[in-house]
């Protein structure tokens, strides 16, 4: 069985950033963490908002084993 990790940091640069690669695309107020045990996210997820430092948005929390992570912002204009 794998390890779960408590207290683990992920860490992005957005669109404003320097950076020419690993960054996000242009964002709407919030970036999203979302967390899902399947690959392709169909089977659900948990949402969580980020919080920005500086160019950098960043979740602090607890992963568990097998554990699958992507980004979401929402697109201007969209309903909330």
């Amino acid at each position: 069985m794998g390890a779960d990790y408590t207290g683990y940091m992920i860490s992005v640069a957005d669109n404003s950033s320097t950076l020419l690669s690993g960054k996000l695309p242009a964002e709407y107020r919030t970036v999203y963490l979302l967390l899902s045990t399947g690959t392709d996210f169909s089977t659900g997820y948990t949402e969580y908002a980020m919080t920005q430092s500086g160019r950098t948005w960043i979740w602090t929390g607890d992963l568990g084993s097998g554990q699958h992570f992507t980004f979401a912002t929402q697109l201007p204009g969209a309903p909330g």
